[in-house]
């Protein structure tokens, strides 16, 4: 004999096919659930936005401060600091003030830091984010997607 004391539902389970099924349904369930879910992650803006052409915005404005036209703007590409390699940014993430005054200081103050993800125009550097346009498209898509995931 075990020590293991054995619950009603372990015995039932053994007798009859009742709980396997009930199991195993939930089991679907979860797995439809988790489907649902990964269809509207995979058909987010991040996906679209990397794969999108945007335009380069400069970090630095004309008086070498922070760029304020990047503010509220949408990330195309994944800015990772390195090391540690904990991306900043990633694709589709809106762009705040914190992060570009972040991402500034860390180009002036750790000159060991390589930033993956700025691109220099000469010698300013910038970050790729969508234009007015493909927001505009990106979110009319991904708006329907997810209503038709929804339904």
């Amino acid at each position: 004999m075990s020590s293991t004391p054995q619950t009603p539902a372990v015995k039932a389970s053994r007798g009859n096919g009742v709980p396997r099924v009930l199991v195993a349904t939930t089991a679907l369930l979860s797995f439809i659930s988790f489907w649902r879910a990964a269809a509207i992650v995979l058909n987010d803006l991040a996906s679209s936005a990397y794969y999108a052409g945007g335009e380069l915005v400069p970090l630095l404005d004309d008086n070498d401060q922070p760029n304020q036209g990047l503010v509220g703007r949408i990330c195309a590409d994944q800015i990772v600091p390195y090391p540690p390699g904990i991306p900043v940014l990633v694709p589709g993430q809106l762009i705040t003030d914190n992060i570009v005054e972040f991402l500034i200081r860390y180009l002036r103050v750790q000159s060991k830091v390589e930033l993956h993800g700025v691109v220099y125009q000469g010698y300013f550097p910038s970050i790729r984010v969508l234009t007015a346009a493909e927001c505009t498209r990106l979110n009319a898509l991904h708006g329907s997607q997810q209503a038709r995931i929804a339904a």
